[in-house]
């Protein structure tokens, strides 16, 4: 009886990643557009109703090929990571590697991070947010803590939002096929990694020259520190 239980659930998830593993074929083809429940068991030679035995609907679906494609990116992260053993430049390897996903994938990009909104999967809505997507920011923090770039004064959290917003630009112009002048994307990812870096440092330089400039009141001078 257990073996029969382990094969009918082996050959469940065999079919259901066939069906996620379709749609992606189909989405690369012809764009989420062209994505439809029919089309999509057309495609494989089943039946619609046996791809809603296994998604709810095209929802359901799209949000699993989210979690996966951004599951995708963190594992392309975080082997340019392991492959960079210099901390400095492992920092450029990783964001290199994050464009270079996006314009690889664009209708995966453009899914996970273009769309004005998408369904979180069953497990995401239950934890309140991407579990991949989560991975991701966790990867870029650790990996822009260590680089040793940074000072240790900046808002860490802040710094990798703004690199964040810096690589999806660079990906969401080429995708949306904007002129760059010439400038490759490589070239660009450098000076905005350095860009990011650099400003936050000088965030921080500037709010402590503020600080220091600012009067002091009779309570300070009353009661000076140390």
């Amino acid at each position: 009886m257990h073996a029969k239980t382990l094969l009918r659930e082996q050959a469940r998830t065999s079919v259901h990643q066939a069906i996620l593993d379709a749609a992606r074929v189909l989405i690369g083809k012809e764009g989420y557009a062209g994505l439809s429940m029919r089309r999509l068991a057309e495609s494989i030679g089943y039946t619609p109703r046996t791809i809603y035995l296994y998604f709810t609907d095209k929802d359901d679906l799209l949000s699993e090929l989210i979690e996966e494609d951004v599951g995708r990116l963190c594992d392309r992260l975080e082997t340019a990571a392991a492959e960079q053993p210099d901390p400095g430049r492992r920092l450029d390897a990783v964001a290199l590697a994050y464009v270079a996903f996006g314009l690889e994938n664009p209708h995966a990009y453009e899914a996970a991070f273009m769309l004005h909104n998408h369904p979180l999967t069953r497990e995401a809505a239950t934890l309140k947010g991407h579990v991949q997507g989560r991975r991701m920011v966790e990867t870029l923090a650790r990996v822009v803590h260590e680089s040793g770039r940074v000072a240790p004064e900046c808002d860490l959290q802040v710094v990798v939002q703004a690199l964040r917003c810096a690589l999806h630009g660079i990906v969401s112009l080429h995708l949306l096929r904007r002129n760059l002048a010439g400038i490759t994307w490589e070239t660009l990812v450098t000076y905005l990694v350095a860009g990011v870096v650099r400003g936050g440092s000088e965030v921080v330089a500037v709010a402590e020259e503020k600080r220091d400039d600012r009067p002091v009141s009779p309570a300070e001078e009353d009661h000076p520190i140390g």
